[in-house]
């Protein structure tokens, strides 16, 4: 009788080897029950608590906000912070426990697949993510001068950086001047937006 030598992973669990190799990650191990019970949903107080863990272990650093709300047919958490990363870098971070999507050229709302969380087969039932990163005084200050800078500008006497105690700093003033040269044409972008587009991606994380 001729012994059987188990050939290498098909299907998802080859691709899963063959992304690890790729890419030198951690093989990710698949439950042996993978695509045949049902995945758990969690949810959205644990999802929260989830979120809440994952931020704390990546960025010590940073003060963040995880708060839930409920409605009719659905929930959402709304994570806010000041500085720190980038939203777009904590959105690839947390953005799985979104558990919708919605096609607005067809008005419909559709549930995400599930996922892979610490070895459990997982759905969320929290909605939407919703991110809330504002600004301090120093940040924003030193973006103000990187994009004068960058642009060979000088900023007029009456931009000014200021908090307004809720949305955090915000530039003032400026309004018929641009760091991108005159006020008149279709590309012309005034110095509150342009700041602000340039500290969206700019981060305090060394």
């Amino acid at each position: 009788m001729t012994e059987h030598t188990p050939g290498p992973p098909t299907g998802l669990l080859g691709l899963v080897d063959e992304m690890a190799t790729i890419y030198g990650a951690e093989r990710r191990v698949m439950p042996s029950n993978y695509g045949t019970a049902p995945a758990r949903w969690v949810d959205t107080k644990e999802v929260a608590k989830n979120i809440r863990r994952d931020v704390k272990e990546r960025w010590p650093k940073v003060k963040f906000s995880v708060r839930l709300s409920r409605y009719a047919g659905g929930s959402s958490i709304r994570i806010e912070w000041a500085d720190g990363p980038t939203r777009k870098v904590v959105e690839e971070a947390i953005g799985h426990w979104e558990g919708c999507q919605f096609d607005g050229m067809i008005d419909l709302e559709t549930n995400k697949g599930p996922f892979l969380s610490g070895g459990e087969y997982v759905r969320s039932a929290c909605s939407y993510l919703h991110y809330d990163r504002s600004c301090s005084v120093a940040f924003l200050t030193r973006v103000l001068g990187e994009t004068a800078a960058h642009f060979h500008a000088e900023i007029p006497d009456n931009v000014t950086v200021e908090d307004d105690g809720y949305f955090g700093a915000q530039i003032k003033g400026g309004d018929n001047s641009s760091p991108l040269g005159g006020w008149n044409g279709e590309h012309w972008w005034s110095w509150e937006t342009t700041v602000r587009r340039a500290a969206e991606d700019r981060t305090t994380i060394q």
